[in-house]
């Protein structure tokens, strides 16, 4: 069998005495080894778990911890504050205008809930606050946004700082009448507390509306990495198909040619 140019080469004569290779003579010369090589979509159908490019990584945690824990300690001692100065230099029901037509000072106790609901039912409120407290501390776990981390020591501190009231203020424990003291035209008489909690929830919807996540990622670069899946799985499904649908081609052809 005549040996391929490209892989031999020639030999001069050896010197005398019988050592080497007859004159003109071909020498198989060292053959390199073949290195397999695959595609990039082989790659990727057999290890679709492996993303892309490298995520970045996410924003310190400890970070939005601390940012969390002080606004919720600012909001629950402002409230506390201006809670015991009302308690202090005011009468139940009295009235101290501040801007004319628009704030006055109006020290109540309120057993309910806004505009008076659920008055009867105070236990009800001492419960659900406590597990919205629980429920910000666990999620407050694993947030990485601080805007979300603002957002929801907001509402913590609000929560605290109304729970205290249910807790530890007459008539009893558990039943406790919040102290509500600012009031407005034409609408509930309210306190600090309820302010950080209204203005936490409302940062949460505009996040939630912004696609943005508690781990500091956005919604819609997860859609994107989810559709990057699914065209590098549907990438190696085809490709796998196409071997399978070539193997019996070949077969045949070669089934053929022996014919």
């Amino acid at each position: 069998m005549p040996v391929p140019p490209s892989s031999s080469r020639p030999v001069p004569s050896a010197p005398r005495g019988g050592r080497g290779p007859a004159r003109g003579t071909m020498v198989r010369g060292p053959e390199r080894p073949r290195i397999p090589t695959r595609s990039t979509e082989e790659s990727m159908s057999e290890h679709p778990e492996a993303p892309a490019e490298a995520a970045p990584p996410p924003a310190p945690r400890r970070g939005a911890v601390w940012l969390a824990a002080a606004a919720a300690v600012l909001v629950y001692a402002l409230d506390q504050l201006t809670k015991w100065w009302v308690v202090s230099t005011m009468e139940l029901g009295q009235v101290v205008p501040v801007v004319d037509g628009l704030l006055w000072w109006q020290f109540i106790r309120n057993p309910g809930a806004a505009f008076s609901l659920g008055e009867s039912i105070t236990w009800v409120f001492t419960l659900v606050m406590a597990v919205v407290s629980v429920v910000i501390v666990l999620v407050l776990r694993r947030v990485r946004s601080a805007a979300w981390a603002l957002a929801l020591g907001l509402v913590l501190g609000g929560a605290l700082g109304n729970l205290t009231d249910r807790l530890l203020r007459e008539p009893g424990f558990g039943v406790g009448h919040v102290v509500d003291f600012i009031a407005v035209p034409r609408f509930a008489i309210f306190n600090l507390a309820d302010c950080g909690v209204v203005t936490g929830v409302s940062l949460i919807v505009l996040l939630t509306l912004l696609g943005r996540e508690p781990d500091g990622t956005r919604s819609r670069d997860r859609d994107g990495d989810r559709d990057r899946d699914g065209a590098r799985d549907g990438a190696g499904n085809s490709a796998g198909t196409g071997e399978q649908d070539a193997a019996p081609a070949a077969e045949r052809r070669e089934g053929d040619h022996r014919g």
